[in-house]
C-alpha cells in the first residue's frame, strides 16, 4: 500500500450505490503528501482528520437534488468548476488523476488554498545537495543570498497571495462527461488572515490552449522559435485564436507567447513525438530499441545497426545509424568507390562525438552513408579528443559486418580520404586493409601554414619586407610543386635543392634561416615515401588506377563532409533547438532517424526527379548544355548589359594597361617594380632595331631568385613606343585583362621614366616617352590595331606555343606548358592559377605570385623521368586492380607506422625539456602527492613499460595512450523490459566551440 493513501472509518448508514464509486474509492482519503506546505502545517491538517473535523460527503449521480447541493457547496467556497480557472481564485490544483473511458471517465482532483512556503525549503535542499556546489552543504535558507555564494539566485515568492498558514484544501471526484459530482472531501474553512488577504503579486496567467496547438503544429513542420513568435503576433493582430472575442474566457488567458513558455512548448512537442522528457535520456533510447519494451520503435530499430548502452563508467555509449536509404547508397557510392571519414562534436548536451562516412554521387554531391555516435570516456576534458583508434575500429567493423550480413557480399571501399588525424587513418587501415589512403589537401596546407606561422614566416611578420616576400613566395611555390609531384626522387630533389640554396643565403638573411627550419620540418615530417604518396599527385594517380577512373575524378579534400557538417549542425539541428540549447541525445537520435536523414534523402530524390523531368522535357537543349558544361564549366552564358564584355576573348589574349594612368602612384605594382630595379633584377636592356615600331626589350629576373642561385628564372619583357607591351610571365598571361600590366612591365616602364629624369642614366642617353593605356578597353583597341598591321613578335614564344615533349606530344592547359619533365630541380616550378588563389588565401600580395617563365641561357631542362610518363599514361587506362590493392595494403601500413613515429618524435621533443623542469621541481618539493600527481606517476610507469616492450620486439607496435580494460564487457541482453543493469548517461558537456587549428602534424 502506498504511503500517500489513507482510509477512513466506514460511513454509517445505508450504502449509496448510485454514486458510481467502488468501496475503495468511497473510503480513500486525500493524498496529503501532495499538499504543498511546511511540516508544521501538514501536521495540523493530519490532526483535522484524526479528530474527524475534515469533510467527507458522497453525492448521488442520478439525483438532481444531490447534484444541486454539491454544486452549491462548491460555489460557496469558490470551488466551482468554472470559477477555479479565474485568475483571482485562491485555489490551486496540486494533484489530478483520471480513469475510465468515454462517458464513464472519472476525474479526481486535489486543490489547496494558495500556499508555497514549502517551495523555499525544497529549493534550499536542492541547492545544498547539488554535487557541483559542495561548499553549499551547510547552507540555511537565510544564507542563500550571502556573500559566500554570489551565484545563487535568492528565493522569491511567486504566488499572488501572501502566506497565511491556511489549512483549506479539497479533493473532488466527478464524472468528466457531464460534470456530475460524486464526492467532496477535505477541509473547506479558510482562516481569518486568508479571507482578508488581497492580491500582492501578479498571478500566473496561463497561455490559451489554442495558442499551444498552433505553435506545436508549427514545430512539427520544422519552424524555429523566431518564426513561431512572429506568427503568434500576427494571429493576435488578426484575432485568429479561439475565444479572442469572448471576454468571459479571454480574461483568464493570454495569447502572447513569452520566453517562459518555450520550455513547456518544446516539452509538449517532445511528448507528441513519443519522447518522455521526465525519463532519463539513456533509458529512453534503450526502451526504443528494446523489442520487449512497450515504447519500442521499429523505425529506429531498423535504422540502428549497432547499439551498446553505457552500464559501467569504463564503457561508452555507442550507436551506429544507417537508414535504408543510407544502406542502399553505401553499396552504390561506397563499395569499390571513394569515401570520406571525418568527425565533429557539439551536437548534444552530453560529451558525444559524431563521425560520418560520406560518399559522392554522380553529380559530385556528398551522400551520408553512416553515422557513428559515441560518448567520450569518463574523465575526458575535451570532447573533440575523446576517442582513439580502438573505438573507431570497433564501430567501422560493426558497420562493415552488418552491411555484409544484409548485402550478402563483402563490402570493400577502394579509396578513403581523411584529414591528418592518425587515429582515423589507423582504424581504416585495420578494418579495410586494401584501401588507398589519401590525405586532405586543405588540412595538409593548413599544417604547413601553421608551421610557417610558428616560425613567424608570414607576410604579416615581414611587414612588407622584400626579402621576406621573396623567401615566402619561394616556399609557397615549392609547396605546390611537391603536391603536384608524381616522382618521389624528383620531390626529394626539390626539397634538397631549395634547402641548399637557402643555406647558402641564410648568412645574409634572417628569413632564409627561418626557411631552412621550415624545409627541415618538411623533410623530416612529410617526405618519407609512404606519407608523401598519400598527399602527392602520385597517390592521386594510384587511386585513379584502383577506381578505374580519370585522375580528375579523385577527391583531393574533405570539403564535401565539412560542408555537410555545417549544414547538419547549423540548419537541421539548430532549427530543433530551444533558444540555441543543445538537444538531449535521445532527442538527437530520434530526430536524426525520423526527421533529418529522411529530409536529406527526400531532397535528393526530388532534385533527381526534377533533373530527369527537365532532361525529358528539353532533350536536345539538355544534351547541348550537358556537353557545354562538361567541356568548359567556366563559360559565362550571360547576355545583355550584365554580360562580360570580354567573354569572347580567348584565355591567350593578354594586354598591358595601367589602372588610373601612368604615374607611380596609380598602381600598387609600381612599388614592387621599383624594388625590382633597386635589386638590379632588370638586366640586358636593349632596343630592337629589327622591329617596325621602336621597342625596348629586357630580361627581368624573378623576385624569388636568390643571389646564390646559378640559374634563376628570367622573363622576357618588351615595351613599344605605341603603347603595346608584353611579358612572358604567367601572371601577365592569366590576369592581364583583370589587373593590367605585370610588375615586370611596370619595372621596365618605370626605368624609362627614371632615365628621362636623369636617374640611372650617367651617359645622358636619350630615352623616348613610353606609355601604356589607362584602361582595358583602350588596350584591347590598341591590340586590334597592332594585329591589323603586324603579327605579334612574341606570339610564338615558348610560353604560348606548345613544345614537343620527349615522347612526341605535350600536355597543355590554358596554353601554358605544364609537362613536369620540363621543370627544373633548381627551383623552377610548375605554376598555375591555383598557386595564385592559394597565396591570396594565405594573404600573400598578388605582386609576388610569380610563375614559371622563360629560362636564362644558363638554365637546362631536367632529365626526363620515364616512370613519371608511365604513371600519367596509366592513370586513365587503369592499373592492375589486384596488384594495386596488395601494394596499397603494405604502403598504408607503412604510412601509418611512419606517421606514428613522426608524432612520437614530435611530442618527445616538445615534452622532454618540460619533463626535465618538472623533475627538478619535484626534487625540491616535500608535500603529499595529490590524486593528479599519482595519476601522472601511473602514466609515466605505463609509458616506461610500453617503451620497454617496444624495444624487446623486432617490429614496434603502438597502442592507445589511454589504458584499456583487460576485457571488453559484453552488451547486456535486452530481452526483457525489466533491466538487470543500470544505465549510465554520457558525461555532460560544457559549452565548447571549435578553435582554429594550430597543429603542424
Amino acid at each position: 500500500m502506498s504511503k500517500s493513501f489513507r482510509f477512513l472509518t466506514p460511513i454509517t448508514g445505508p450504502k449509496t450505490k448510485s454514486s458510481g464509486l467502488s468501496v475503495t474509492s468511497e473510503l480513500s482519503q486525500v493524498h496529503l503528501d501532495q499538499l504543498d506546505c511546511p511540516e508544521e502545517q501538514l501536521n495540523e491538517i493530519r490532526e483535522l482528520y484524526r479528530f474527524d473535523k475534515a469533510l467527507h460527503r458522497m453525492f448521488v449521480a442520478n439525483s438532481e437534488e444531490s447534484q444541486l447541493d454539491a454544486h452549491t457547496m462548491l460555489a460557496q467556497h469558490g470551488l466551482g468548476l468554472n470559477t477555479v480557472a479565474d485568475l483571482e481564485s485562491r485555489w490551486n490544483i496540486k494533484w489530478k488523476k483520471e480513469w475510465g473511458n468515454g462517458p464513464t471517465c472519472r476525474i479526481r482532483v486535489l486543490m489547496q488554498c494558495y500556499d508555497e512556503k514549502r517551495r523555499q525549503v525544497r529549493e534550499m535542499k536542492k541547492r545544498q545537495n547539488s554535487p557541483s556546489k559542495s561548499h553549499r552543504r551547510n547552507t540555511t535558507a537565510d544564507d542563500l543570498v550571502s556573500k559566500t555564494n554570489p551565484p545563487v539566485v535568492p528565493w522569491k515568492r511567486l504566488v499572488p497571495y501572501n502566506f497565511t498558514g491556511c489549512l483549506a484544501h479539497a479533493e473532488i471526484t466527478y464524472q468528466n462527461a457531464d460534470n456530475v459530482i460524486l464526492r467532496i472531501a477535505g477541509y473547506l474553512v479558510h482562516n481569518e488572515a486568508c479571507l482578508t488577504s488581497t492580491l500582492e503579486r501578479y498571478p500566473r496567467i496561463p497561455l490559451h490552449p489554442h495558442v499551444y496547438l498552433v505553435a506545436l503544429k508549427q514545430l512539427q513542420q520544422g519552424a524555429d522559435l523566431i518564426s513561431i513568435k512572429q506568427t503568434n503576433q500576427q494571429y493576435i493582430d488578426t484575432k485568429f485564436y479561439r475565444d479572442c472575442d469572448n471576454p468571459e474566457v479571454s480574461k483568464n488567458f493570454r495569447y502572447l507567447i513569452l520566453p517562459s513558455d518555450t520550455s513547456n512548448l518544446y516539452r509538449q512537442h517532445a511528448r507528441s513525438q513519443g519522447i518522455a522528457m521526465e525519463n532519463k535520456a539513456e533509458y529512453n533510447v534503450d526502451s526504443w530499441l528494446n523489442p520487449q519494451s512497450s515504447n519500442f520503435k521499429p523505425e529506429l530499430h531498423r535504422a540502428v545497426l549497432h547499439y551498446a548502452p553505457r552500464t559501467t563508467k569504463s564503457e561508452r555509449f555507442e550507436i551506429t545509424i544507417a537508414t535504408k536509404e543510407m544502406q542502399e547508397a553505401t553499396w552504390k557510392y561506397g563499395h569499390k568507390c571513394q569515401i570520406i571519414l571525418d568527425g565533429t562534436f557539439g551536437v548534444s548536451d552530453c560529451r558525444l562525438l559524431l563521425f560520418i562516412v560520406m560518399g559522392v554521387d554522380e553529380d559530385k554531391h556528398g551522400v551520408p552513408l553512416a553515422f557513428f555516435l559515441f560518448s567520450a570516456p569518463a574523465g575526458n576534458q575535451l570532447s573533440s579528443s575523446g576517442y582513439d583508434s580502438a573505438i573507431l575500429k570497433k564501430l567501422l567493423q560493426k558497420w562493415k559486418e552488418r552491411l555484409e550480413k544484409d548485402g550478402g557480399q563483402e563490402f570493400r571501399p577502394s579509396v578513403v580520404i581523411t584529414d591528418t588525424d592518425l587515429k582515423e587513418r589507423r582504424a581504416l587501415v585495420e578494418v579495410f586493409p586494401t584501401i588507398v589512403l589519401l590525405l586532405c589537401k586543405f588540412h595538409l596546407r593548413q599544417c604547413w601554414t601553421n608551421k610557417m606561422k610558428a616560425l613567424k614566416l608570414t607576410s604579416q611578420n615581414g611587414k612588407g619586407s622584400f626579402e621576406a616576400k621573396r623567401v615566402i613566395s619561394r616556399l609557397y611555390t615549392l609547396q605546390l610543386q611537391l603536391i603536384e609531384s608524381s616522382s618521389f626522387p624528383y620531390a626529394q630533389d626539390l626539397v634538397q635543392t631549395e634547402t641548399h640554396l637557402m643555406e647558402g643565403f641564410q648568412t645574409h638573411n634572417v628569413w632564409a634561416r627561418k626557411a631552412v627550419d621550415f624545409l627541415k620540418y618538411l623533410w623530416e615530417t612529410w617526405m618519407s615515401e609512404p606519407i608523401w604518396q598519400s598527399w602527392s599527385k602520385a597517390g592521386k594517380i594510384k587511386a585513379a588506377g584502383v577506381l578505374q577512373a580519370p585522375v580528375e575524378g579523385v577527391l583531393l579534400t574533405t570539403n564535401h563532409l565539412e560542408s555537410f557538417n555545417r549544414i547538419l549542425k547549423h540548419d537541421h539541428i539548430r532549427s530543433l533547438q530551444n533558444g540555441g540549447k543543445r538537444l538531449r541525445f535521445d532527442v538527437l537520435v530520434l530526430y536524426l532517424i525520423t526527421r533529418i536523414l529522411p529530409a536529406i534523402f527526400s531532397s535528393r530524390r526530388h532534385i533527381r526527379q526534377y533533373k530527369d523531368w527537365r532532361a525529358n522535357r528539353f532533350p536536345t537543349l539538355s544534351t547541348k548544355s550537358m556537353h557545354k558544361s562538361d567541356e568548359d564549366p567556366g563559360v559565362d552564358n550571360a547576355s545583355g548589359p550584365q554580360a562580360n564584355p570580354h567573354a569572347s576573348l580567348t584565355k591567350a589574349s593578354c594586354v598591358a594597361w595601367l589602372p588610373g594612368g601612368n604615374t607611380a602612384s596609380s598602381s600598387s605594382r609600381m612599388a614592387t617594380a621599383e624594388e625590382l630595379i633597386k635589386r638590379n633584377l632588370l638586366v640586358e636592356l636593349k632596343y630592337d632595331t629589327g622591329s617596325d615600331v621602336l621597342t625596348l626589350k629586357a630580361k627581368c629576373l624573378s623576385s624569388k631568385s636568390l643571389p646564390t642561385e646559378q640559374a634563376p628564372i628570367a622573363y622576357d619583357v618588351q615595351i613599344c613606343i605605341d603603347g603595346h607591351a608584353h611579358c612572358s610571365c604567367p601572371d601577365f598571361h592569366h590576369r592581364s585583362l583583370q589587373v593590367g600590366a605585370c610588375k615586370h612591365i611596370c619595372a621596365l616602364l618605370l626605368s624609362t621614366q627614371q632615365a628621362r629624369e636623369g636617374k640611372n642614366n650617367p651617359n645622358g642617353v636619350f630615352v623616348p616617352p613610353f606609355w601604356l593605356p589607362n584602361n582595358v578597353d583602350a588596350a584591347l583597341q590598341l591590340q586590334r590595331r597592332v594585329e591589323q598591321h603586324t603579327q605579334d613578335p612574341i606570339a610564338s614564344s615558348p610560353n604560348t606555343v606548345a613544345r614537343q615533349s620527349v615522347e612526341g606530344g605535350s600536355v597543355m592547359t590554358n596554353n601554358i606548358d605544364i609537362a613536369e619533365e620540363d621543370s627544373v630541380v633548381e627551383g623552377v616550378g610548375r605554376i598555375t592559377s591555383e598557386l595564385m588563389d592559394m597565396l591570396e588565401c594565405l594573404e600573400i600580395p598578388r605582386e609576388f605570385n610569380e610563375e614559371k617563365g622563360s629560362k636564362s641561357p644558363g638554365i637546362t631542362d631536367a632529365t626526363h623521368d620515364k616512370d613519371l610518363v608511365f604513371l600519367d599514361s596509366s592513370s586513365r587506362s587503369g592499373l592492375n586492380t589486384e596488384e594495386t590493392l596488395v601494394h596499397g595494403r603494405s604502403n598504408c601500413s607503412q604510412e601509418i607506422q611512419e606517421q606514428i613515429r613522426i608524432h612520437i618524435n614530435h611530442f618527445t621533443q616538445k615534452l622532454l625539456p618540460e619533463l626535465h623542469h618538472y623533475k627538478s621541481l619535484l626534487d625540491e618539493w616535500d608535500g603529499n602527492p595529490s590524486p593528479e600527481l599519482l595519476e601522472v606517476s601511473q602514466l609515466l610507469l605505463s609509458i616506461h613499460g610500453r617503451i620497454g616492450a617496444a624495444r624487446s620486439t623486432d617490429e614496434p607496435t603502438f597502442v592507445s595512450q589511454k589504458p584499456q580494460a583487460s576485457a571488453t564487457p559484453k552488451t547486456p541482453p535486452r530481452a526483457s523490459t525489466l533491466r538487470a543493469y543500470t544505465l549510465l548517461p554520457p558525461s555532460p558537456e560544457k559549452r565548447q566551440v571549435r578553435h582554429q587549428s594550430h597543429s603542424v602534424l
